[in-house]
Formats: structure tokens, sequence, C-alpha cells
């Protein structure tokens, strides 16, 4: 279809000539010595080092939960409506506001 204008459509005679001539392309060719082995080889797993043993994020999900103390490493601790809060994010979502509401009226 090279040179073809990208609004032309194949007839049917032109699908089956197409199709013909791919088909008699492939055959009458033969295969490498050994390809049979290698192929199987391959499939097999022999080759692959990892073959058979499970992969090192099989069953983790998402981000590990974090404990309180790294929290608190982790980012400054806000003070807003007398409740502590570890970080303006976590303030915020828990009050339903912006992060830019908290920072102007929470105590750092």
């Amino acid at each position: 279809m090279y040179g073809k204008p990208c609004f032309y459509k194949m007839t049917e005679e032109e699908k089956l000539r197409w199709k013909s001539n791919l088909s008699k392309a492939g055959k009458g060719k033969k295969k490498p010595d050994g390809f049979a082995e290698k192929l199987s080889k391959r499939n097999s797993g022999s080759g692959n080092p990892m073959y058979g043993k499970t992969a090192w994020n099989k069953g983790k999900v998402g981000a590990q939960v974090k404990s309180e103390e790294s929290k608190a490493k982790v980012s400054r601790p806000v003070l807003y409506n007398g409740v502590k809060y570890y970080g303006i994010k976590q303030a915020a979502r828990a009050n339903n506001t912006t992060d830019y509401f908290i920072r102007k009226s929470c105590q750092f």
C-alpha cells in the first residue's frame, strides 16, 4: 500500500492477489538446523534464570503503612483547631478544606 492515497480501498480481487502472494512467499523456506530445539528450550524456561522463582513484588500492594513516629519525622506537626496532624495535607483532608487555608490558619 506504499504510495497509495490514504482513502484508497482495495477491491476483493486485489485482496485475494495479496493473500496469495504472501502465502507463496513463505512456502518452501527451510528453518535453520537446530531451530526446533532452540525454540523448545526457550519456551521451557530452562534458559531463563528466573524460571520457577517467585517475583520480588508478588503479593505486595501499594505503599507500606507508616508508623506515627515515622510520620512525625517526615513532616512537620501542625496544630489545627486543637488537633495535632502530621502535615498540612493530612490536616486539610481531615477537615475537608484546602492546603492554603490550613497554612494561613494553623500553628506549626
